[in-house]
C-alpha cells in the first residue's frame, strides 16, 4: 500500500494546481501595460475606464490561431490536472483500485504540467510578437503568474505520485 500522506499530498497539490490554473486561465491579467491601463487575457482585454475608473472589458474581435491555441492548451491543462486530482481521490477512498491510480495520476499531472507550459509559451512568445515596438510598457501579470505557478505544482504533484508509486 502506498503512503497514504503522499498520496494526500499530491492530490493536494494538484487540486491547489487546477485551482491556479482555472483562475489563470479565466481572468484577463496575463499581459498588462504599465500602470495596468491596459490587461491581456486569453479571452478578452480590459481598460480602465478614465471617468469612474472600472475596467470595461472586450472580447478579441479577430482571434489569431496562436491565441485560441493558448486557450486550448490552458483547457487540456484544467481538464488533465482535475483528472489527477481525482484519481488521487479515488487512490485515498478506495484504496484496492491504488495500483490504477498510481499508474494515471503521475500522467495526467506530467500532462497538466506541460499543456500550461505550452499555454504561456505560445501567449508570451506570439504576444511579444505582436508587441515588440512597445514591450517596453508591457509586463507578466498575476494570471499569466498562476498558470506558471500551477505547472510547478503540477510537476511536483506528478513527483509525488511516483515516489508514492515506487515506495509501494
Amino acid at each position: 500500500m502506498a503512503p497514504r500522506a503522499i498520496v494526500m499530498a499530491g492530490t493536494g497539490v494538484v487540486a491547489l494546481a487546477a485551482i491556479l490554473q482555472i483562475v489563470g486561465v479565466a481572468t484577463p491579467s496575463w499581459i498588462s501595460a504599465t500602470e495596468n491601463v491596459v490587461h491581456f487575457g486569453l479571452w478578452r482585454y480590459c481598460a480602465k475606464a478614465t471617468v469612474d475608473g472600472d475596467d470595461t472589458c472586450i472580447a478579441f474581435p479577430d482571434e489569431p490561431s496562436w491565441l485560441l491555441a493558448s486557450r486550448a492548451m490552458g483547457i487540456v491543462a484544467i481538464v488533465s490536472m482535475l483528472s489527477a486530482a481525482g484519481f488521487g481521490a479515488i487512490i485515498l477512498v478506495k484504496p484496492d483500485k491504488e495500483v490504477l491510480g498510481l499508474r494515471i495520476s503521475p500522467s495526467f499531472s506530467s500532462i497538466g504540467a506541460s499543456t500550461s507550459i505550452i499555454s504561456f509559451a505560445i501567449f508570451a512568445g506570439k504576444f511579444s510578437d505582436v508587441f515588440a515596438q512597445d514591450s517596453s510598457i508591457l509586463h507578466f501579470d498575476y494570471s499569466f503568474g498562476l498558470c506558471v505557478a500551477a505547472a510547478i505544482l503540477s510537476a511536483i504533484a506528478g513527483g509525488l505520485f511516483v515516489y508514492a508509486r515506487r515506495a509501494n
